[in-house]
């Protein structure tokens, strides 16, 4: 949703670079890197961050996507983060009605249970579709 877009803009420095992701990882109580395999180690491909909800149960993950993620990453690294962090945490996320063709794509692989639609979710007249893991809760 370009939360963090200002602070993680083209073009910063290693050094600027570091400090802000400190920054937003100091921000949440939760963060992790997606990564894919490559021949000699990982490539990360994106990262994700959370606070708890539900009474500290659950998640709404936000997750900020580096360029060079593919569609397959994507979706590779969704479906794991869903399935890992899943197992530990409700994870509830409420999808614009633009982006639901994806998070569809993820319901196939049966990681997420779809719940309703939200009309005017965001305040804005943007409807969104809610899914959820099972997770505790």
């Amino acid at each position: 949703m370009g939360t963090w877009n200002d602070l993680l803009t083209e073009g910063l420095s290693r050094e600027t670079f570091r400090d802000a992701v400190i920054n937003l990882v100091t921000q949440v109580q939760f963060d992790w890197i997606l990564a894919v395999p490559l021949e000699n180690g990982l490539r990360p491909v994106g990262m994700v961050f959370a606070d708890p909800r539900f009474g500290g149960n659950g998640i709404e993950p936000h997750v900020e996507w580096f360029p060079w993620a593919t569609p397959r990453n994507k979706l590779e690294c969704s479906i794991q983060f869903l399935k890992q962090i899943g197992k530990d945490v409700k994870i509830v996320l409420y999808i614009r009605e633009e982006d639901d063709k994806f998070w569809h794509r993820v319901w196939q692989y049966k990681v997420l249970k779809k719940a309703c639609k939200i009309q005017d979710c965001y305040g804005s007249g943007e409807h969104a579709v809610m899914y959820y893991t099972s997770g505790p809760f």
